[in-house]
């Protein structure tokens, strides 16, 4: 278990007994669980082993007018962030984390990442974090355009996700 980080990591039942216990008597600590897969049993865990904290998670999202643009803007920015939980862990500073990310191809961002304008992608990526159980979910737009992801947001996705929601 990383502290730094509220990131559950290693055998499940006892990372996530020490990560319940841990943010649970450490009230000042951000109950987070960002740049985790987004897996159920990782929930189950925590909240069978006492957890009762809220569960925040960070979507990969990549906005931008074209898939392309998107994919390239993922790519250049966040190419680290799909080495893993194994390699980001062990990387102390910004040349590893580059050196890491040097084998990491475009193709290899359009698993885990939304990228483009298609809603439904976007509902998609969101949704695999919501159904395993998190309460909480931060859209982290690794595309190219901010305002223009803000303008998405509101005209479009949104109102889905509230929809969603309501289910």
């Amino acid at each position: 278990m990383n502290n730094a980080g509220n990131t559950v990591s290693g055998t499940l039942p006892l990372s996530t007994a020490l990560f319940a216990h841990y943010v649970d008597e450490h009230p000042g600590v951000p109950r987070s669980c960002r740049r985790l897969l987004p897996k159920r049993e990782l929930v189950d865990g925590y909240r069978a082993a006492g957890g009762t904290g809220l569960l925040y998670c960070e979507a990969p999202l990549a906005w931008a007018p074209t898939e392309e643009a998107a994919v390239k803007a993922a790519h250049t920015t966040n190419a680290w962030s799909v080495t893993g939980w194994k390699v980001m862990a062990e990387l102390p500073n910004l040349v590893n984390f580059e050196a890491a990310a040097a084998s990491v191809r475009e193709d290899d961002i359009r698993s885990p990442y939304a990228c483009g304008p298609d809603v439904e992608r976007h509902l998609e990526v969101i949704g695999q974090f919501t159904d395993a159980g998190f309460d909480h979910v931060a859209l982290m737009n690794a595309g190219p355009d901010q305002d223009g992801f803000f303008d998405f947001f509101e005209r479009t996705l949104r109102s889905r996700l509230l929809s969603a929601g309501s289910r």
